[in-house]
């Protein structure tokens, strides 16, 4: 009884041994852990209609184990409320993922590798990012994880300005108050991005965008050659 209890345990921890799966960009293995991260792009479909892309293949998984096994991958959002995101991998369904988590399954031998094929369903001008958890595995050896992170970034660097301070637009002009005193430097941008204007600003004033014709405006302010503060305002 012994022997096949000690026989046993050695199956088992020859399955755990031999069903080893792995996440691997760009041809290298990603840690336990470790997040990688992809850039959406957006383009002009047609006027007024812009489409974004974010739809990798990889992370891939591979599979190096001994024999075949069973691969089960778990993709669990970070913020369900708010991610959107479609799950085109490791099966031949392309859907999106409606629920927090979801799981597929599939038969890897050795040497096969996966797409994980996870995509980002941003919206044109919704600049954020999302994330997901994703898990891995083989038979009955121990999951590993990483996180897949995609990014929309707004090509001003608009939306991701931090704040130095308090600025309010009051329909014809800028309110600005900074917590520090320094060297500010306003600069005005028209939405293609061209400089129209570039002045200097104290510590607390007002700054009027008179001269200008109705329409949407970028601007930014700098301190020490540094972006501290930014957004767009529209003249009516």
């Amino acid at each position: 009884m012994k022997k096949l209890f000690t026989l046993v345990l050695l199956f088992a921890g020859t399955l755990c041994a031999s069903a080893q799966v792995e996440f691997v960009k760009d041809g290298k293995v990603i840690a336990d852990g470790e997040t990688v991260e992809f850039l959406a792009k957006s383009f002009e479909l047609a006027p007024g209609m812009i489409v974004v892309e974010c739809a990798p293949s990889e992370p891939v998984l591979r599979y190096t184990g001994t024999g075949s096994a069973e691969v089960r991958v778990t993709v669990t959002k970070m913020n369900p409320e708010k991610d959107r995101l479609t799950w085109c991998g490791i099966t031949e369904s392309c859907m999106p993922i409606i629920n927090e988590s979801e799981q597929r399954s599939c038969t890897m031998m050795p040497g096969s590798t996966k797409d994980l094929a996870l995509h980002a369903d941003f919206e044109g001008g919704e600049y954020t990012s999302y994330t997901a958890k994703v898990s891995v595995r083989a038979g009955i050896s121990t999951a590993k994880t990483i996180y897949v992170r995609f990014v929309y970034a707004d090509p001003t660097g608009i939306s991701a300005a931090p704040s130095a301070g308090k600025i309010s637009f009051d329909g014809t002009g800028l309110n600005y108050a900074f917590h520090t005193a320094g060297a500010y430097v306003l600069n005005v941008y028209s939405p293609s991005g061209r400089l129209l204007r570039s002045e200097k600003l104290g510590q607390n004033g007002t700054y009027s965008f008179s001269g200008l014709q109705q329409g949407v405006y970028l601007y930014e302010v700098r301190a020490d050659g540094r972006r501290v503060a930014a957004s767009k305002v529209i003249l009516k």
